[in-house]
């Protein structure tokens, strides 16, 4: 069984949204550490002006959540898919710190609970 460090886990997933099985297998039984998938992004934003890194900024219709870093804390971007190519309007929404734009992002986009049924566990 090959054991995985959780941070490097937690930029896997933030990065893929998945994880193979031997990595999953390293996790903790709760799951993922909200703390390390925050730092994660934390650190994808250093690199990024926005997270998901990959967001196609130019591209008017997307599904989902995006963080963007500002000078009060974080921006969330929200916008969904409400029929065929059609979408709702994009919601802004300003937050403090990194924690509360991921769980907003995580929200938005997989319900908060888990990603690519990985647990997030709030509690660490």
């Amino acid at each position: 069984m090959c054991d995985y460090d959780e941070s490097t886990l937690a930029r896997k997933l933030a990065e893929k949204w998945h994880l193979n099985v031997p990595e999953r297998r390293s996790l903790p039984v709760g799951g993922l550490s909200a703390s390390a998938f925050a730092g994660a992004i934390g650190d994808i934003l250093k690199a990024s002006p926005w997270y998901p890194a990959e967001w196609p900024r130019d591209e008017p219709a997307y599904d989902g959540a995006v963080i963007t870093p500002n000078e009060h804390g974080f921006t969330i971007h929200e916008r969904h898919e409400i029929g065929i190519m059609r979408f709702s309007d994009a919601t802004i929404t300003q937050v403090a710190t990194l924690e509360e734009a991921v769980r907003a992002f995580l929200k938005a986009t997989f319900k908060l609970r888990e990603i690519d049924g990985i647990p997030i566990d709030w509690s660490r």
